[in-house]
């Protein structure tokens, strides 16, 4: 029964609570929602909003969804974990483009066409070992050929990591699982729960799948299993018998014996080449495990692959097939080989490419590897499998580095000695250079102390003396000031006000304030009267000092506001500096009328006739 269909959940542009944020709708099954979304730190991802029915088992499988996190492998689908959006659970996962293996098998089906054996042997390597890696955690819970994505460049992956899992254990088991032929019989007959046996005889169907070139169901696969058989040898029949068994304890042991009874069996058969490249290799085949499935031709006869006479098995008790007699790498030169480099994995890698690397200065003997078929890591050195090579290797690096010492020190020493010879040429030129100057400089004037003449200036400056208004003196007033001294003041009061900042006379807008107007004769000869106190100050202590004083002119300036500045004083006789002193003061503070027009300088003799 298809689940109804509804208008998806998350819009565009929701940012779930990990930081992903959704860009595009993929689509929906009875599980949830799938979505296309951006993850801050791990790029294109898919997050799958789960069902009501799927999200209420997730408690269950938590601890195995947490651990699913840390499960690395180049062939299977990376999990991120769960996140959540609108109060719902949301799985996070690696992206992956490309068609799933069921869509390829399909386009081999329309072509009539079927796998090699080759690319069969390769393909299932990738899909055991990333099972080997996942079973670690769990079973994955769903493998079939929907759930194996093939990329554009041809690597394998193994899809819906966790969801499976869950999908399995929801509601939605029979509705999604009842037909698949790679469910095993445990799992519809008694309700049982998946188990890593479970996923080993999909994996048996899948090689069925594979081998016939078909979609297998329930009632085809006995005869599938007959007709295969016949075409290829007693150890793949051996192979498919126990991935299949109806027992689960009498199934294979795990995906890493899987991977090494396939490599016997294709072995048997000498589908793969005991040495030296070969017509079905192609680049992508030395680069990676995981090949493009279609890169390799089908054999002229199936026929004739069988009839040949298998070739020599590995002795008891060896590890999984590595090397065969007949050559350097042996049948099974396969990426098996994990280098970690600057804290990262890189590979897997056959054995040939890892010993370019080595050739190449790229690692060394104590570059850690991590073999895939044994789950072990350790220092190149000390795998089986180099260690010849390694110590060849050694003395031959050693000696290229004696070389490549001896060549950069042959470098530097040229490098000295061009160095010295550049260093004495300049010295040489310097010194003729040196030498035709002082032959061809002209000879030196000397001129004596004497004769040295100061420059003067053409020009003279000169400070133009203000234009004073010259007033009549009041008689009056300058007979009162001289004639009415205050004898009660002994001396002048020492010091000078400052004078206030020059205003910018240039800014005064004296056409608003009116027609011009300067101070009249009577207005200055009233303020001089005003102040008169003042003044007699001054005229009584240079009297008392002096008797024979006759006066002086005072000369000062007047701004528009009243304001006094430029004051100076013209004696008529002998006058002391303590009478110009006191008369500057006093006229600093005398204010006279407001007018308006420019500065008034003004000179008042205060002089007796």
């Amino acid at each position: 029964m298809a689940a109804e269909l509804h208008p998806p959940s998350l819009p565009l542009g929701t940012v779930l609570d990990d930081g992903t944020r959704i860009t595009e709708f993929l689509g929906q099954s009875a599980g949830g929602e799938s979505y296309r979304g951006e993850h801050p730190r791990f790029g294109a991802v898919v997050a799958k909003l789960l069902s009501a029915e799927v999200e209420a088992i997730v408690p269950l499988f938590a601890n195995e969804l947490d651990q699913l996190c840390g499960v690395m492998h180049p062939n299977l689908q990376r999990f991120y974990g769960t996140s959540r959006a609108g109060g719902r659970t949301v799985l996070v996962v690696e992206y992956v483009d490309g068609q799933t293996l069921r869509s390829a098998l399909d386009v081999r089906i329309a072509r009539g066409a079927t796998f090699s054996f080759r690319s069969i042997f390769n393909l299932l390597s990738s899909v055991s070992s990333a099972l080997a890696i996942l079973h670690r955690v769990g079973p994955h819970g769903a493998l079939t050929s929907e759930n194996i994505f093939v990329q554009p460049d041809g690597r394998i992956k193994v899809v819906n990591v966790g969801y499976a899992r869950l999908l399995f254990a929801s509601a939605h088991r029979e509705e999604m699982f009842a037909q698949s032929a790679y469910v095993a019989p445990e799992l519809w007959e008694g309700g049982s729960e998946n188990s890593r046996a479970s996923d080993l005889y999909a994996l048996g169907v899948l090689t069925i799948a594979l081998a016939a070139g078909t979609h297998p169901t329930h009632d085809q696969m006995l005869p599938l299993l007959e007709e295969i058989s016949s075409r290829f040898t007693p150890e793949m029949r051996a192979l498919l018998e126990t991935c299949l068994a109806h027992d689960p304890s009498s199934r294979i042991a795990s995906a890493d014996d899987f991977s090494y009874a396939l490599g016997i069996v294709f072995q048997s058969l000498n589908a793969l080449p005991s040495q030296g490249p070969q017509s079905g290799d192609s680049p992508a085949f030395r680069r990676n495990s995981s090949v493009i499935i279609s890169a390799f031709p089908e054999p002229a006869s199936r026929a004739s692959v069988s009839s040949v006479p298998p070739a020599q098995l590995p002795p008891s008790g060896s590890s999984h097939p590595q090397h065969s007699s007949s050559g350097k790498h042996g049948v099974l030169d396969e990426p098996r080989w994990v280098i970690q480099k600057r804290g990262r994995d890189f590979g897997p890698y056959p054995q040939s490419e890892v010993e370019r690397q080595l050739e190449a200065g790229e690692i060394d003997e104590n570059t850690r590897v991590f073999d895939l078929y044994k789950k072990e890591s350790s220092l190149l050195i000390d795998v089986p499998a180099f260690g010849d090579f390694v110590l060849d290797f050694i003395p031959r690096r050693e000696k290229r580095r004696l070389a490549k010492g001896e060549q950069r020190s042959e470098i530097g020493r040229k490098a000295v000695r061009t160095a010295s010879v550049v260093v004495v040429l300049l010295l040489l030129i310097a010194a003729g250079g040196f030498a035709a100057y002082l032959k061809l400089r002209p000879a030196p004037r000397i001129i004596e102390y004497g004769k040295l003449v100061r420059p003067t200036l053409d020009q003279v400056f000169e400070v133009k003396k203000p234009t004073y208004q010259a007033l009549a003196a009041d008689s009056a007033l300058v007979a009162e000031l001289f004639q009415r001294p205050d004898p009660t003041v002994g001396s002048v009061p020492e010091g000078l006000p400052s004078e206030e900042p020059e205003e910018d006379l240039a800014a005064m807008d004296l056409a608003a304030a009116g027609p011009p107007r300067k101070l009249t004769n009577d207005e200055i000869q009233t303020t001089l009267r005003t102040n008169l106190p003042r003044m007699q100050r001054c005229f009584g202590a240079e009297l008392r000092a002096n008797p024979d004083f006759k006066g002086a002119t005072v000369n000062w300036s007047v701004r528009a506001d009243g304001k006094v500045f430029n004051v100076r004083l013209e004696s008529a006789g002998d006058s002391s500096k303590t009478l110009e002193l006191c008369m500057i003061r006093t006229f600093r503070a005398i204010r006279f009328p407001a007018f308006n027009d420019l500065p008034m300088n003004i000179a008042f003799p205060f002089i007796v006739q």
